[in-house]
């Protein structure tokens, strides 16, 4: 949704959204983009939709609304806050061009998500694991409590602030329910419970519960769950250090398993023996994830890169097709002007 607006006097050197200045792209899609803004000492991240049809701009509204009354209810230190959502977000560009936008401004994990830094390292230190697994459990409860489920917990989904606490993001899935949800079924295939992938009846929590067992699996193997043989666990049984690999083991276990109604609470997982080892603080993970803090700010511009081509590329092609589609449909108007 963009209306043309008038022309402002002179130029300016960066384009401005509700007094924020646009620094940079951080994100581009299908729908739209990310954009980095700073207002002040704050930065933002601010997310522009923009739709193909009107069927398409109205479910994207209506998803929006659901997302935004969610954000509102939660406030927890680890997920990430809104700042403001628009259909008409005033946006300003270099040459004083003033156009409306629909979208976001949310808080910025300014340190990337954690699917890039979990890239970087192949996986976690066990301590730093069980650290931020805990931060996630937390919320998940917090959560529960409000009736609020969030349904696609994934890697990409999870941020981190300039002290490298999580933030996590992505409620464009999440929902309020009462009691056992039976009307969608989305989410991110590998991350999805079985219940999800079979269409059944589901408890909301119960299905971020699964999720959150596949991301402490891959923080502290490197890949999914089911992929391949855990190499590590086999040389934990080799020498004979039973206790800590049953201990992890047995959660993950209870986290992935197939009846929901079984399968562990989250308040349970916080109790569990796993969470009474060993933690690491803030300071030590600070220290090894600024160590490759330019490396994986460079990686993600490249990305950036790459999907922006892609999206020019996708368009080219669109464009050419419908090209070809019109002068074929001129030279079959032509041909049959021709026989009259």
């Amino acid at each position: 949704m963009q209306q043309q607006g008038q022309q402002m006097e002179g130029e300016q050197q960066q384009s401005i959204c509700e007094d924020y200045y646009i620094i940079k792209t951080l994100g581009v899609g299908k729908y739209g983009k990310v954009k980095l803004g700073q207002k002040a000492q704050n930065l933002a991240a601010l997310k522009f939709f923009k739709f193909e049809n009107e069927q398409q701009q109205q479910n994207q509204i209506q998803q929006l609304l659901r997302e935004t009354q969610i954000l509102q209810k939660l406030n927890h230190p680890n997920i990430i806050k809104l700042i403001k959502y628009s259909e008409q977000l005033k946006y300003t560009q270099k040459n004083g061009t003033i156009t409306y936008k629909m979208g976001l401004i949310l808080e910025y994990g300014s340190n990337g998500d954690m699917f890039q830094y979990l890239k970087h390292f192949q996986k976690f230190d066990e301590q730093i694991a069980r650290f931020y697994f805990c931060q996630m459990i937390k919320v998940l409860i917090d959560m529960k409590n409000l009736n609020i489920c969030h349904r696609d917990l994934k890697l990409e989904n999870i941020y981190f602030d300039n002290e490298y606490n999580l933030k996590i993001a992505g409620f464009g899935f999440a929902t309020e329910y009462q009691g056992l949800i039976n009307n969608f079924y989305g989410g991110t295939l590998p991350y999805m419970a079985p219940e999800l992938l079979e269409r059944r009846e589901y408890d909301g929590s119960k299905v971020d519960v699964f999720a959150l067992g596949q991301i402490l699996f891959l923080m502290m193997t490197g890949y999914f769950a089911f992929q391949k043989s855990n190499h590590l666990s086999y040389k934990l049984i080799k020498e004979k250090n039973h206790q800590q690999f049953w201990q992890k083991i047995d959660l993950i276990n209870k986290m992935f398993e197939y009846d929901f109604n079984q399968r562990i609470s989250c308040e349970e997982c916080l109790e569990h023996p796993f969470l009474q080892g060993p933690i690491a603080n803030l300071h030590e993970i600070q220290q090894q994830f600024r160590a490759v803090e330019d490396r994986i700010n460079q990686e993600r511009d490249i990305q950036i890169y790459r999907q922006r081509e892609e999206i020019k590329r996708q368009r080219e092609e669109i464009q050419r097709r419908q090209q070809i589609e019109r002068e074929m449909q001129e030279q079959m108007g032509n041909d049959s002007s021709t026989f009259k």
